[in-house]
């Protein structure tokens, strides 16, 4: 697992909406190497594509698009610093006619990770690697639409 989090999906007049995440990294806490978790918030504007209605009043559609992250996370094998990235959102969305709706995606991350040094008159600014090596892992989310 990459982590836990909170989103929030908010539909536009159009066939797109605005997917807001807040997120607990815990990819190291998990694998029992970190303790403490680091934290980041994205945004995303989808738009959903390819979708069909089915006579048990389920819909299935894919969505698509971009967005930013920022936050204060571990990179990979590195300590805590700040991170920014533009990243790319894809999935598919299951609405079910309860009012529930299950999102199985995926997100690629290009970014910056910006850390203190060991001398302290820099910093130091690398590639959100992250980012790039975690995009493989599905994201699922379970909303209710209110």
């Amino acid at each position: 697992m990459k982590g836990l989090g909170l989103a929030a999906d908010i539909k536009d007049a159009n066939r797109g909406y605005h997917s807001l995440v807040l997120y607990a990294d815990c990819c190291n806490v998990f694998y029992g190497t970190e303790k403490v978790p680091g934290f980041r918030t994205s945004y995303a504007y989808n738009i959903h594509f390819l979708g069909n209605d089915h006579s048990n009043g389920i819909n299935v559609s894919l969505y698509s698009g971009p967005g930013v992250t920022v936050g204060y996370v571990r990179d990979h094998g590195k300590d805590f610093g700040f991170m920014g990235s533009l990243l790319a959102d894809i999935g598919i969305n299951i609405n079910f006619p309860n009012k529930v709706t299950m999102s199985l995606g995926w997100s690629v991350e290009l970014g910056f990770h910006l850390k203190k040094s060991d001398n302290p008159d820099y910093n130091v600014m690398t590639i959100y690697n992250n980012g790039l090596y975690h995009c493989h892992y599905p994201e699922l989310k379970i909303f209710y639409r209110f």
